[in-house]
């Protein structure tokens, strides 16, 4: 094994599965929790931490940026860094200070914003103002010109997204190229939380191809 290779093999541990249940006194033991994730939708493991009270460490992709705060709730590095990432963990190893700060912080965040009843309150509210068409509601690919099938497709399938304009395309393609029961008129409807990147570039130009909106 690498480990061995690497003459660590007696401080590393490979558990292989465990239950959910047995998490639990796994978090309690450690001093900080890491998560090097080149790609992450969200990132649940890292709340679960939190919740626990760990100090946590975790890339600075997709949504993780959202809830671990650098140097408020967690610390953040860039992915493929392993510098930075052994800087990071010396750092919370030293300062016991900062990791009770950031395990505390955390887990205020994690258990006041991110609880289930929390998420279906706002995912509730979203819908609200959606049919209600209110002032900060979803933007649902506005600069995209409205498919003819928008008001009448027998199908819309609606994809949430912020900041992966490359997944999306990717995405669009591959519908694009499948194909569709004949007589049956279907819709995506792109939903853009605040994307920074090209999202909405996308979105406009597979409009022009297909039932995008």
């Amino acid at each position: 094994a690498l480990a061995v290779q690497l003459g660590i093999g007696d401080r590393v541990r490979l558990v292989g599965e465990v239950s959910h249940r047995a998490m639990r006194p796994l978090y309690a033991r450690a001093k900080a929790f890491v998560h090097t994730a080149r790609e992450e939708a969200f990132g649940l493991v890292l709340l679960e931490a939190m919740s626990c009270g760990k100090a946590v460490i975790a890339t600075r992709v997709g949504g993780i940026p959202d809830f671990v705060r650098d140097g408020e709730t967690g610390l953040l590095v860039e992915p493929d860094d392993p510098e930075a990432l052994a800087e990071s963990l010396i750092r919370l190893e030293k300062d016991e200070a900062l990791r009770a700060s950031l395990g505390a912080r955390g887990r205020e965040i994690a258990t006041r914003e991110h609880t289930w009843d929390h998420y279906t309150e706002d995912t509730l509210g979203a819908y609200r103002a959606a049919l209600a068409g209110e002032p900060g509601a979803p933007d649902c690919a506005a600069d995209a010109p409205a498919p003819e099938t928008a008001a009448t497709a027998d199908v819309s399938v609606v994809i949430p997204t912020r900041n992966r304009a490359d997944l999306l395309e990717r995405l669009l393609r591959s519908v694009a190229a499948s194909r569709v029961a004949p007589g049956i008129t279907w819709e995506l409807v792109v939903c853009d939380n605040g994307s920074t990147d090209a999202t909405r570039q996308v979105g406009s130009e597979m409009a022009a191809a297909m039932p995008v909106r």
